[in-house]
């Protein structure tokens, strides 16, 4: 009889962890966090003031470089900023054709700089279209919705 019921209690326990792995496995699936102020897009805005939107994973900000390629923008001292703290970024000229842009961080500190990127290369990313690619010349700025 004690056979029998051990038999019972280990099919039982078997049976419980089997019903209850597929919750197991959703709970897992679902804690991928993302950060509460990552941006899911990133808006281009144009000179001509239009607006391409793409999405932030993917997103490269200078395009032929390794200057902005995957989280963060390469400042060229030696520091880097996250795009997930970066507002904005404004365009603001172009000297001896590298663009010299102005940082917005979430913070509401900004930071100017010149970038190592010359004016053919740009912001880079893919959109429910396809391929985005804008050279520098016909960017304004770029948004980090939040």
């Amino acid at each position: 009889m004690k056979q029998r019921q051990t038999r019972y209690v280990s099919l039982w326990i078997v049976a419980t962890i089997v019903a209850f792995i597929p919750t197991i496995a959703t709970a897992q699936s679902k804690t991928r966090v993302i950060p509460k102020k990552a941006p899911k897009n990133v808006q281009i805005v144009k000179t001509d003031d239009s607006v391409l939107t793409v999405y932030a994973d993917g997103f490269g900000f200078c395009n032929g470089s390794t200057q902005g390629r995957g989280t963060g923008l390469d400042l060229g001292n030696g520091q880097s900023a996250d795009f997930d703290n970066i507002k904005q970024i404004d365009v603001l000229g172009f000297d001896d054709g590298k663009a010299k842009l102005r940082i917005t961080l979430i913070n509401k500190k900004s930071i100017e700089f010149s970038s190592r990127c010359d004016e053919t290369y740009g912001p880079t990313g893919r959109n429910d279209m396809g391929d985005v690619s804008v050279p520098f010349r016909q960017v304004k700025q770029v948004v980090f919705p939040r």
